[in-house]
């Protein structure tokens, strides 16, 4: 994948501008959201939404594309940003290790939060 740490890097950026507690509880406990993302990113959430959820995350993966994929990202890190937000590395760790199969069935909750994030690929690195 030849964007990958592009996309990381994006995810990086727009969760530091949307959620800076959960960024800056990441950085606190040396967790790069690279962990998180690779397994959201390659397989295009397959591994961890519900099947009703992931048709209507890939049709708006075939529209935005990238920028969709971003989205949801920081979707599902919102859905879960008040357990996040109190835990350290192990917590997170076994958080994620737990209940590596998002559930997020609340399709209309989940748009709304996607719309309530804005997201361009193209970044100012000056």
């Amino acid at each position: 994948m030849p964007d990958y740490n592009i996309r990381v890097f994006q995810l990086n950026h727009y969760l530091k501008i949307y959620m800076p507690d959960l960024f800056y509880t990441f950085k606190k406990n040396q967790i790069n959201p690279d962990i998180i993302f690779s397994k959201w990113i390659l397989t295009i959430f397959s591994s961890y939404l519900s099947f009703g959820t992931l048709a209507k995350v890939w049709d708006v993966f075939l529209v935005d594309n990238w920028k969709g994929i971003i989205k949801y990202s920081l979707v599902f890190l919102k859905d879960v940003y008040d357990i996040l937000i109190t835990k350290d590395l192990p917590g997170i760790s076994t958080y994620f290790r737990e209940n590596y199969r998002l559930l997020h069935n609340n399709l209309n909750r989940l748009y709304r939060l996607y719309n309530d994030f804005k997201v361009s690929l193209i970044l100012n690195f000056r």
